[in-house]
């Protein structure tokens, strides 16, 4: 157990709770789901799940105030509770999980509540059970999530194929906590402080694409599209030729479409990073995800081939300051910092496989919301038959249905003139979408 009084927060955490004591009713959650195809016993499933939370906890995690401050109190060996529904006797077994998943992101958990996660299972067919997993950010980011997924696939496949599994190799939420604390107290801490006061001081905050400034919603407006082979193929060649992954590539893209929209020849972007630097926080599980400015060059005459350049060299050099807390930089930056006031576009790039062997079954993993979006977020997903998808998550209290659709169709349009003819000027690239140009001409 953790004490009567529980577990002071990580920074990390204290910032997302805090940022939950702002957000009020909406839920500062993240919700992942996993199809596993091929026959689970969903009973030794349900138990695998329990043991890891189990395992990576010391049983059930929630936030309580003690004195006015949030601690982690732990619930020793207690077990996350999961429901289990059999939707196969529905009309239409899969939208009905569907239905359910929206429904269970929409709820959210508090993270103060008796357990900051639920589960739900939901078999849909004899060979297809849907996982719904909802988790207050306080307790998990992305990458923990992943580790969690790993770790729960390997003691499944561990109790039904009968062999011994290692003990969990990565760190408690306290050991994470202490590496958090150890890092304040350091040189680096302090180089990463006059770091980001320099780098800030050069650039303009992110610049929304053009909502309304509006508090976020539970659940953001989502428009994707799957790209073409085409498009996919100009990416991946664009990148060989300056050494850039395809991360950077969206992320230089997404820069050149928002200094297009706003007519500037420098804008910024929020980059979310892990904040994991070293191998053993990238297999733990917890809370430290971090999001950060980024500046993206995009001077009149500049190709984007150049652009792409230099934000390979931006992201590299702002990712060796990545552990400095986005509420620090915002409280140097300007003087009213506020964490849920974030305006302009995030882009979250997530091309890790993720999918995982539950016995002779295979699990794939996706993430259908990971948070309240402020403003905007351009999100890259891996897609069936080695496809990528582009989504663009808005606050709906910033923007309707049809200017999303209309800001993914530009985004796309300007990611195909970019990447077909790289040495394009970026001042040249067209924001208007075929036909409109005339149509405009002819009013």
């Amino acid at each position: 157990g953790s004490g009567s009084v529980g577990l002071p927060l990580s920074v990390a955490q204290r910032g997302v709770w805090l940022a939950q004591q702002m957000l009020g009713a909406v839920p500062f959650t993240m919700c992942g789901r996993a199809d596993i195809r091929g026959v689970v016993d969903v009973g030794v499933l349900v138990s695998t799940m329990q043991q890891t939370w189990l395992e990576l906890y010391g049983g059930v995690p929630r936030v309580v105030q003690v004195g006015g401050e949030p601690r982690m109190v732990i619930e020793a060996d207690a077990l996350i509770p999961i429901e289990v529904h059999d939707l196969q006797g529905c009309a239409d077994p899969l939208m009905q999980a569907q239905a359910r998943v929206r429904a269970v992101q929409e709820e959210g958990v508090d993270p103060g509540g008796e357990v900051p996660v639920r589960i739900e299972f939901l078999t849909v067919a004899p060979d297809h059970l849907v996982i719904v997993m909802v988790v207050h950010h306080v307790m998990l980011d992305g990458a923990g999530v992943a580790v969690m997924s790993i770790r729960c696939s390997q003691r499944y496949s561990a109790a039904v194929q009968g062999f011994q599994l290692d003990p969990f190799p990565g760190m408690s939420p306290e050991q994470l906590s202490a590496v958090e604390r150890r890092y304040r107290e350091s040189h680096d801490f302090e180089a990463d402080r006059q770091f980001w006061a320099q780098y800030t001081e050069l650039m303009d905050e992110p610049l929304s694409w053009g909502g309304v400034s509006a508090p976020p919603a539970a659940v953001p407006l989502v428009c994707g599209a799957v790209l073409t082979p085409a498009i996919v193929s100009a990416v991946e060649a664009v990148g060989r030729r300056v050494g850039a992954s395809t991360t950077r590539v969206f992320i230089a893209a997404t820069g050149v479409f928002t200094a297009r929209l706003a007519d500037s020849g420098e804008v910024g972007v929020w980059l979310p990073v892990s904040a994991r630097t070293d191998p053993l926080t990238r297999i733990s599980a917890g809370m430290m995800a971090n999001v950060v400015p980024l500046r993206v060059m995009c001077a009149p005459g500049t190709s984007f081939l150049e652009v792409l350049a230099d934000t390979v060299e931006q992201v590299r050099v702002v990712s060796t300051h990545q552990r400095y807390r986005l509420e620090d930089i915002l409280r140097q930056w300007r003087t009213s910092s506020d964490r849920f006031g974030l305006s302009g576009p995030q882009i979250n790039v997530m091309l890790f496989d993720l999918q995982f062997a539950f016995g002779a079954a295979t699990g794939s993993f996706q993430t259908p919301g990971i948070g309240p979006v402020e403003d905007v977020s351009v999100t890259v997903l891996p897609w069936p038959g080695g496809q990528l998808r582009v989504e663009v998550h808005a606050n709906p209290n910033r923007y309707s249905e049809a200017e999303v659709a209309s800001y993914l169709a530009r985004f796309v349009s300007v990611l195909d003139q970019i990447t077909a003819d790289p040495e394009v000027r970026v001042d040249q690239v067209e924001i208007l979408l075929s036909g409109e140009r005339e149509r405009l001409l002819g009013w």
